[in-house]
C-alpha cells in the first residue's frame, strides 16, 4: 500500500507551477527545489507570468482575481505579483501596479525579486 508521511500539522505536497504532487515515499524521486519564480528581469510585477515587464495585462489578471465571481485563476508566480513586497496579494497590489504603469508622475517601480 502506498504510504504518505504525515506531520501532525500538515501533509507533505511538491508543487511547480504546472502541476502538484503529493509523494507516496515509493522512491527513490528526485525534486529540484527553486528560491522563487521571478523572470530573469530582476523585478516584480507579470503577474500573468507571460514574460517581459509590466503591462496592462497585468493589471487585468489581478483584477480578474481579486474581483470577479467566481476569481480568475491565481496568479502562476506569487513573488510576481507581490508588486510592493509586503507579502500579500491585494487591492495595495493593483493600486501599486497602476500609479507604476499610469501615474502622472510615474508611482515606484515594482520592487526587486527575492
Amino acid at each position: 500500500a502506498d504510504t504518505m508521511l504525515i506531520w501532525p500539522w500538515s501533509t507533505w505536497v511538491w508543487s511547480s507551477l504546472t502541476e502538484s504532487y503529493t509523494p507516496t515515499w515509493d522512491g527513490p524521486h528526485c525534486f529540484t527545489i527553486g528560491i522563487g519564480c521571478c523572470n530573469d528581469d530582476g523585478i516584480r510585477g507579470d503577474v500573468d507570468y507571460s514574460g517581459g515587464s509590466p503591462n496592462v495585462g497585468d493589471l487585468a489578471y489581478l483584477v480578474a482575481y481579486l474581483f470577479t465571481q467566481p476569481p480568475g485563476p491565481a496568479p502562476p508566480c506569487f513573488e510576481e505579483a507581490d508588486v510592493d513586497g509586503t507579502g500579500a496579494i491585494s487591492v495595495g497590489v493593483l493600486s501599486y501596479l497602476l500609479a507604476y504603469l499610469f501615474g502622472q508622475p510615474s508611482g515606484p517601480p515594482p520592487m526587486p525579486c527575492p
